[in-house]
């Protein structure tokens, strides 16, 4: 398989690669495999094959480009995916409740080691997202470290950032916020993968029940989004809902026009 990622798409000046689709079907229950030296059923280890994908790929990445880090992505995989790529929530559908679980889903992600993730933005199946929809979905994904709009609708239409010319100016701010923002991101993710912080924690109800967080961390609650300690975001979740500004305690300043903005 390193040869192939190599010869198929390193060569052909791809810098990383993508393991999509890796979840495998076994339809015959009773299969059986080399288990490392011990048949085991194929069932036991599904989980196992795309981690294996993975760790080819970005092992040859570092061969081909010792130079630079790996960057890589899978659809799916098993405890230990974070030590090689970044992933995402998988085919969600468009909905406000979708945007609400999505949240809460990068959470629990975050909690248990899997900081490096998103969510397709606008949903990828279902009918395109209105406009309010859309540009809440666009706001609250460009704080997570994986940010995408990706769409397979039922309607047979393309979820594009422009999609909306009314809200495009609003589209256009959230992105370029988000471009602003990736070297303290990117910083934070380095930050994370050596010293095992999350890049997504809880607040203190949480943190007492884990152990002792660092504070180079991203801090989703709901629609609220803080990447502590130099932004905080707070999107609505909800149909017709404006953004209610909410900050930990300290010294928070607005970004841009520096201001001052009161904790709580």
């Amino acid at each position: 398989m390193q040869d192939g990622v190599t010869h198929q798409l390193l060569e052909m000046g791809i810098d990383s690669t993508w393991n999509d689709n890796n979840e495998f079907e076994v339809w015959d229950g009773e299969a059986r495999c080399h288990g490392f030296g011990q048949s085991i059923a194929i069932k036991h280890i599904r989980p196992v094959m795309p981690l294996l994908m993975m760790r080819a790929s970005m092992e040859a990445q570092q061969r081909f480009a010792p130079q630079k880090r790996p960057y890589l992505i899978s659809r799916s995989g098993c405890a230990g995916m974070q030590r090689y790529v970044q992933t995402w929530s998988g085919d969600n559908r468009t909905s406000w409740e979708t945007l609400r679980y999505n949240t809460r889903m990068g959470l629990g992600m975050s909690l248990s080691g899997l900081y490096n993730v998103g969510h397709d933005v606008g949903g990828f199946s279902g009918d395109k997202p209105d406009a309010e929809l859309f540009v809440r979905w666009v706001q609250n994904g460009v704080m997570h470290p994986r940010f995408t709009i990706h769409s397979w609708n039922d309607d047979q239409t393309v979820n594009e950032a422009w999609m909306y010319p009314g809200v495009t100016p609003a589209i256009r701010s959230a992105i370029e916020l988000r471009y602003r923002l990736l070297p303290y991101l990117y910083t934070l993710l380095w930050q994370a993968t050596p010293t095992m912080s999350r890049c997504c924690d809880q607040r203190s109800s949480i943190m007492n029940t884990i152990r002792k967080p660092l504070k180079s961390a991203m801090i989703s609650c709901w629609g609220a989004i803080c990447w502590s300690p130099a932004s905080s975001n707070r999107t609505s979740v909800s149909a017709g809902c404006g953004c209610r500004k909410t900050a930990p305690a300290g010294t928070i300043f607005i970004a841009g026009s520096g201001s001052p903005l009161a904790s709580g």
